[in-house]
């Protein structure tokens, strides 16, 4: 019966899509009449399904962001990718390392523990990203995006549950040109990126790109100033290090080099290689409460502080200022190289090979716990048992409640062969892939997660601890065909087998007590994955669609436990309709889906940081995507997004006590939208135009923590209460802008000059929450910005 009620729910959903867009098109039917030109929607190609196809086509949930898109909406990284597609939401988690928290169809991807996987997985060039740390890195030369939703199981390079980002950058265009973008704005943002497009030279063509970025954070930092030493306990191995003025900052450099080669012949090959290097400062994280056990003693540490002077607020909005003075200045590097072979064999099979070798490296300070500020005080050292003979040397000094601390280094290596065959009977697309991936990973030559830790004279304390290791290889094979039973029905089918083989050394928790020595961990799985569906093109703009798909990520081993695959089983259909003689574009999907087998986050049998298998969930909802021209150089546009998500089993160890109903799904708003109004105009003055976009995006409000106090543990106790407020984000709207001229001639160039502004409501909520069990702290909605973009190209 349950699944019935949701089923029936989702067509109402469905139903209600068709509603939209069919009523659109009947309250314009002049324009589906008129036999006048007509300026339609462009045709957007995408490889989801490791082919070119027209979006329009492809029997997948997919949102595409075309290159005037990136420009008009601002997209610099993958976090701006919330105000474009419906059921993506993406956060950047407390602290520092650039760690996004992405969620879509219910699944949260906010693992950065080496080798764990994440359910949505990030490509650049067909070339999959392991891990998120870093991996907010902005992108030179971004030509698309496709947001595709759900399973990915069966061709792409490497499983997820909730769905893939795949980030595609230019090619070499072969004509010599030029592109200028630069732009500044508020907390001294300035923007710079360059593209030069060489002349064609024989067979080859080359492109070189630059980026630089900068911009202040938004939150003043208490603690600026202070300095740790980190090298006194390493041997000299690390540096000493300061606290910033400002959190949030950012000082990024990119560059990408091309080279292809195209003779006309039937083997094209393109060379790339990409460097991003930034340079940034933690967010800025706040205090929000502690956890029940710990109130009393952490609330003595603050009542007898010497000077609340030094402490930041406690407050739900974005504060002016916070005392982070454990954060650093953090540093991470990106950078890889990726060559791509094409063999056209004949009219009918293509071979493709895609090799990548890729290199993060990250070096980072961050106060995750917000209690920057805090010393040693009588009162508390006596409550925690120390001698009142050894409180002289520690009353004063600097204590951390929960600090991270990372410097570590992976080198990824992927290599991908991959065969298509179109006939006008049916489609292949088959391939090998090879993953290996190799991580080494720990603190600054110390303890990587400092807890309840004293610091005498700033001198961060050993013992020296070596980095934690990783060493990973996947093997998988796949096919996915699709038979034309009609000239308009066609069959799906795909399968893919995935082998994954992880070795390495946990230092997180300590030493095991029973050997002496850090745990090793050793884990290897095969796994299948497949889908089938029935694609029917009701007219030749009109495809409707059916399939049900499976995907999973892997298992392994971390805090002293094995854990095993999270699997998915989802089902989906969907409609996809150009109207109107292309004026309007109607895509719908709805989708069911079933979660097994969910990893959550444990303290492991040493201490430290493990996974574990603990729960099941069904996730359904769907998806709207509305493009309409009304009237030529104005598109409207509108995106919804529901998904409702629910446990249906958790641990008795995970749940802690409380019941199922009182266990909430964080970071997963029900309900994400989005409303864009662009006009561009005719030539208005010198042959410039004018362009305006207006973009609204809402979310719904989202709990920021899965355990939030009931109403009898709020009663109890006021601190409970005031803690439980901060826990659920309310619902935000979002409001953007652009407005400028292009098209400006200016002497043999073309320029354009626009204003532009983000978040200009300057909404300050809560948007991620660290649940450090002994202590709650909270990151923000990034403060309003704005500036002026002045970009030239010849």
């Amino acid at each position: 019966m349950r699944r019935r009620l949701h089923g029936a729910s989702m067509t109402k959903f469905m139903a209600c899509g068709s509603v939209i867009a069919f009523t659109a098109f009947a309250a314009f039917p002049a324009f589906a009449q008129s036999g006048a030109p007509q300026q339609g929607l462009e045709d957007i190609v995408v490889t989801a399904q490791k082919r070119e196809e027209s979006l329009q086509k492809v029997p997948i949930s997919i949102t595409a962001v075309s290159t005037a898109t990136i420009q008009n909406a601002r997209i610099t990284n993958v976090r701006n990718l919330t105000s474009i597609a419906p059921n993506l939401y993406v956060t950047q988690q407390g602290g520092g390392s650039q760690i996004p928290a992405y969620s879509i169809r219910g699944v949260l991807a906010a693992n950065a523990s080496p080798g764990a996987d994440n359910g949505v997985s990030l490509y650049v060039d067909g070339v999959y990203i392991a891990r998120i740390n870093g991996s907010l890195f902005d992108m030179a030369d971004i030509a698309r995006i496709e947001v595709l939703k759900g399973p990915q199981g069966t061709v792409f390079g490497r499983n997820a549950t909730g769905g893939a980002i795949s980030i595609i950058t230019h090619d070499p265009t072969g004509k010599f040109g030029i592109r200028q973008e630069l732009s500044a704005g508020n907390y001294r943002q300035f923007r710079s990126k360059t593209r030069i497009d060489l002349p064609a030279f024989g067979p080859f063509a080359a492109t070189v790109s630059y980026f630089h970025d900068q911009r202040r954070g938004d939150i003043r930092n208490l603690g600026a100033g202070t300095t740790w030493d980190y090298s006194t306990n390493t041997n000299g191995q690390f540096k000493t290090v300061t606290s910033p003025k400002y959190l949030g900052s950012t000082n990024t450099d990119g560059v990408q080099a091309k080279l292809k080669f195209d003779n006309d012949g039937p083997i094209t090959a393109t060379y790339k290689f990409d460097y991003t290097d930034q340079h940034y400062t933690s967010l800025g994280v706040s205090v929000l409460g502690f956890g029940t056990a710990y109130s009393g003693l952490l609330g003595l540490l603050y009542s007898s502080q010497p000077s609340s002077s030094v402490l930041g607020p406690i407050t739900g909005k974005r504060p002016k200022a916070v005392n982070n003075w454990y954060a650093a200045p953090g540093h991470v590097k990106n950078w890889g190289h990726t060559f791509t072979a094409n063999w056209r064999v004949s009219d009918v099979v293509t071979l493709k090979n895609i090799f990548a070798y890729r290199k993060n490296t990250t070096d980072d300070y961050t106060q995750i716990d917000g209690a920057g500020g805090l010393v040693a005080t009588a009162p508390f050292l006596t409550a925690l048992g120390v001698p009142a003979a050894a409180q002289p040397y520690l009353i004063g000094s600097p204590f951390t409640i929960l600090g991270v601390n990372v410097y570590g280094q992976e080198h990824t290596w992927s290599d991908e062969l991959q065969l298509n065959i179109t006939n006008d009977f049916f489609s292949v697309t088959s391939g090998l892939y090879y993953f290996q991936q190799s991580v080494d990973t720990g603190g600054h030559g110390v303890k990587q997660i400092p807890s309840f830790q004293f610091s005498p004279g700033f001198v961060v304390p050993g013992p020296i601890v070596p980095p934690s290791t990783l060493r990973a290889k996947s093997y998988a094979a796949y096919l996915q065909a699709t038979f034309h039973l009609t000239d308009q029905l066609d069959f799906v089918g795909g399968g893919r087998i995935t082998k994954d083989i992880k070795n390495g050394t946990d230092v997180t928790g300590g030493v095991d007590p029973s050997t002496g020595a850090f745990p090793t961990f050793s884990y290897r799985n095969s796994k299948p994955t497949w889908l089938v569906g029935l694609n029917y093109q009701a007219t030749p703009n009109i495809l409707t669609y059916v399939k049900a798909s499976t995907g999973f990520i892997s298992g392994g081993r971390l805090g002293g436990l094995s854990y095993e695959p999270e699997s998915a089983q989802s089902y989906e259909g969907g409609i996809k309709a150009d109207l109107l003689n292309r004026r309007l574009r109607a895509n719908l999907a709805g989708f069911y889906v079933d979660y097994t087998n969910l990893q959550f986050p444990f303290l492991g049998s040493t201490g430290g940081l493990g996974y574990l298998n603990a729960g099941k969930s069904r996730a359904w909802g769907g998806e709207l995507e509305l493009t309409y021209l009304p009237v030529n150089g104005l598109t409207l546009q509108a995106n919804l997004g529901y998904t409702n998500f629910k446990y249906t089993e958790v641990a008795p160890s995970v749940l802690a006590g409380r019941p199922l109903s009182q266990f909430y799904p964080s970071i997963r708003p029900k309900v994400t939208a989005s409303g864009v109004v662009q006009y561009e105009s005719e030539p208005i003055v010198f042959g410039a135009r004018l362009l305006a976009r207006v973009e609204g995006n809402y979310r719904s409000k989202y709990y920021l923590n899965q355990a939030i106090p009931s109403a009898a543990e709020q009663a109890a106790n006021p601190q409970t209460a005031r803690l439980a407020g901060f826990l659920v984000s309310p619902a935000t709207f979002l409001l953007n802008g652009r407005l400028g001229l292009t098209e400006i001639p200016i002497a043999n160039t073309k320029a354009q000059i626009a204003l532009w502004g983000r978040n200009l409501t300057n909404r300050k909520e809560i948007t991620h929450v660290s649940n450090l069990t002994v202590i709650y702290s909270g990151s923000y909605e990034p403060a309003r910005t704005y500036g002026i973009d002045f970009n030239f190209e010849f």
